[in-house]
């Protein structure tokens, strides 16, 4: 059975053919931006579309909010399940859900971005606020867009753009093994804060002191506590937001422009 993906491009190609009679293949590729070679893979599913791409295609097909967000999980599927042979459906969703949420938890951009999302609104936001705002290249913009959308973190309801907190079942090795990488990511991104942001709009602070080793669990319990009622006295989700922090006991501003 053909993927929705190609359906769609499928059925594109052949409505363009009734408006149109000189409408081919090729002229569908030159719209999308690919050559015809490309396009004639992907349509045998024989090849996968870039997921750089996979944006323009949304756009440059013109679909619905509904086919939106089916072509994107479609590709998204085919992109993480081409190559593995599982017949049990569920062993396919549980897999699937691995790779998304270790990819959510590891990708602090995910985090920002629907950060964001709260700030601009969903008339605002789209892989262009991102690039913008994130500072981060038009190819990563796009594909974090995309993905929101993928995974399920933003939906389409009504014809508006909202926010969900999808359910994902992963083992704990995927959250404990993505954490390592969020944590490394992390401390990349502050690193590069101390260069970036005047000392008068970010705050790095560490101690150094003597205490006993058998007190580590009350020390992380104290500061994870702590850590909640920083957040709760300082998040603002409904008081007019206009910065996304992140907060480790390293305090740094996270969106372009909004700095000064």
């Amino acid at each position: 059975m053909e993927t929705f993906h190609i359906q769609v491009l499928k059925k594109k190609i052949e409505e363009k053919k009734k408006k149109n009679h000189r409408f081919t293949q090729r002229s569908m590729a030159r719209l999308l931006g690919i050559d015809s070679g490309s396009l004639s893979q992907i349509l045998k599913g024989k090849r996968q579309i870039p997921k750089e791409l996979w944006t323009d295609f949304v756009v440059k097909l013109k679909l619905d909010k509904n086919e939106k967000q089916k072509f994107l999980e479609s590709l998204w599927i085919d992109f993480k399940l081409r190559d593995v042979q599982v017949s049990d459906l569920e062993k396919r969703s549980q897999m699937l859900d691995d790779l998304i949420y270790a990819e959510i938890i590891s990708e602090w951009e995910f985090a920002a971005a629907i950060c964001l999302f709260d700030i601009v609104g969903p008339k605002k936001f789209d892989a262009s606020c991102i690039k913008s705002e994130l500072g981060l290249p038009k190819q990563r913009a796009n594909e974090v867009y995309a993905k929101l959308f993928q995974y399920g973190l933003l939906l389409m309801k009504d014809g508006s753009t909202v926010k969900n907190s999808p359910s994902f079942h992963t083992s704990e090795d995927v959250v404990s093994e993505s954490l390592q990488i969020a944590h490394k990511k992390e401390l990349q991104v502050v690193a590069g804060k101390i260069s970036q942001v005047p000392a008068n709009q970010r705050e790095i602070t560490s101690v150094t002191f003597t205490g006993k080793k058998e007190d580590i669990v009350a020390m992380k319990e104290w500061i994870r506590t702590r850590r909640k009622e920083f957040e709760i006295k300082f998040e603002k989700e409904n008081d007019n937001p206009n910065e996304v922090f992140l907060f480790g006991i390293q305090l740094v501003p996270l969106l372009e422009g909004r700095q000064g």
